[in-house]
């Protein structure tokens, strides 16, 4: 009799171990479908929405040609305090507003926001390399900076 109970308390702790695994093993492939899903709903919006910037697009030269160098620009505006070259980074209708929140945000809160946004990040294409999205892994709720692809090459910030 009690051998019975050792062998049913083993085949208890095998389920409860591969019940376990496979929590892991898919909840990690759903956080990626989820992630995905927010994409693409994200750049439909944000296609219809930035396609009126786009016709001055060619003018603009402000960005860099890849999403991380135009990152590593922003945020070397933002170490300098020169706020209007960082806003200059954003879509045509965001430069006004970001100039805004820089001019009043205090001197505290952007030192944290820069050493936020300089963290490692996981980057992700869209299908047609138009949109870039860099996802921080941080606790809490997670943090985003999206780029577009502008006709004359130049990689510009949607939001972060």
């Amino acid at each position: 009799m009690q051998k019975n109970w050792r062998v049913l308390g083993g085949v208890g702790v095998v389920a409860v171990l591969c019940v376990m695994g496979y929590f892991f093993i898919t909840y990690g492939s759903y956080k990626h479908w989820k992630f995905s899903r927010l994409l693409k709903s994200v750049q439909s919006v944000e296609e219809i929405k930035s396609d009126q910037d786009l016709k001055d697009a060619d003018k603009d030269v402000s960005g860099g040609f890849t999403p991380d160098e135009t990152l590593s620009f922003y945020i070397k505006a933002l170490e300098n305090r020169d706020y209007a070259v960082a806003s200059s980074y954003f879509i045509g209708d965001k430069q006004a507003i970001e100039f805004t929140n820089f001019l009043s945000a205090d001197v505290y809160t952007l030192d944290e926001y820069l050493q936020l946004i300089k963290k490692p990040y996981l980057g992700t294409y869209s299908d047609d390399k138009m949109f870039y999205t860099a996802r921080y892994e941080l606790p809490g709720p997670d943090f985003f900076a999206r780029f577009r692809k502008y006709p004359n090459k130049r990689w510009k910030l949607i939001e972060i």
